[in-house]
């Protein structure tokens, strides 16, 4: 929440490390950037595309608050596929995976949902149910 909508020390340290490593590994995008990729943007990794993300949400810092933000960004992350359905949002994907609405979930099905977001695939408690206790833990 310290940040207006970049966080230009984790970008940084991001290229570094990319750099040093010679491929991508690291991340930086604010939950804002998420925000405006997903809503907007494609998921297509040119720098054009990042700039435009950046500039979205420089914007949409501007004109909403970081809870409005929190709000858009929980109710629409892509957290994976149940059955033929695409889960969009923690009040979904709760229903979907828990049979529950998010009020009704325990802390580990909320850490569950929340180690879901970095790679859905690779973390579905449905597909993976081993590695999707093992990132529910860490969280």
């Amino acid at each position: 929440f310290v940040h207006h909508g970049l966080d230009l020390k984790r970008i940084v340290g991001a290229f570094i490390w990319d750099v040093r490593e010679n491929r991508r590994l690291q991340g930086a995008s604010t939950i804002t950037q998420q925000l405006a990729r997903s809503f907007f943007l494609s998921r297509e990794p040119t720098l054009r595309r990042k700039i435009t993300e950046a500039f979205i949400a420089i914007l949409l810092e501007s004109r909403l608050t970081k809870e409005q933000i929190f709000t858009m960004y929980a109710n629409e992350v892509y957290l994976g596929e149940h059955g033929l359905y695409a889960m969009h949002g923690f009040g979904e994907a709760a229903h979907s995976l828990f049979g529950k609405d998010l009020h009704g979930l325990t802390l580990a099905e909320a850490a569950t949902l929340a180690g879901i977001i970095p790679a859905p695939n690779n973390f579905s408690p449905a597909r993976h149910p081993d590695r999707a206790l093992v990132r529910r833990d860490l969280i």
